[in-house]
């Protein structure tokens, strides 16, 4: 039987490459062609910097998906009006130890997190129940209602 040699490759990443207005909760994802060996995916082989600077974050990887979990601002999430690059270098292998290799050395990807004030989303018609005629009734019923007499 021959032996196959292949390098794990990203197939996906989310929030993906020139994406803006992205959520400041957001958890970038990285996807790979197959499963990852756990020991090499940590912050020193996956990276996200903002202006040059490395944001503050951890890493966890299930199978072939990485996860960013960032913690840069006082809230826990991406600071608003960022930009972010992520970064992943050949010190991530497969289960067999092969290197994610890119051209250039390292992978990159940048993205735009949203602006610090959003506009309201725009409301046209929001009904909360179904009015069947009860809530009048008892709102009527609250208004007329008399006091008890003594007797």
């Amino acid at each position: 039987m021959p032996l196959t040699v292949g390098f794990p490759y990203i197939t996906a990443v989310s929030p993906s490459d020139g994406e803006t207005n992205v959520l400041i909760d957001r958890k970038p994802l990285i996807q790979f062609s197959e499963a990852l060996a756990t020991n090499t995916v940590n912050t020193s082989s996956i990276g996200l910097n903002r202006g040059g600077t490395t944001a503050s974050f951890s890493v966890s990887n299930s199978g072939s998906q990485i996860t960013l979990d960032p913690d840069d601002s006082s809230e826990g999430y991406l600071r608003s009006e960022t930009d972010y690059e992520i970064g992943v270098g050949y010190a991530v292998t497969d289960l067999a130890g092969n290197p994610f290799v890119s051209i250039p050395a390292t992978y990159t990807s940048i993205f735009r997190t949203q602006a610090s004030r959003t506009a309201p989303l725009a409301i046209s018609n929001v009904r909360l129940f179904k009015d069947s005629g009860l809530v009048k009734k008892f709102c009527q019923a609250l208004i007329f209602r008399r006091p008890a007499r003594s007797t």
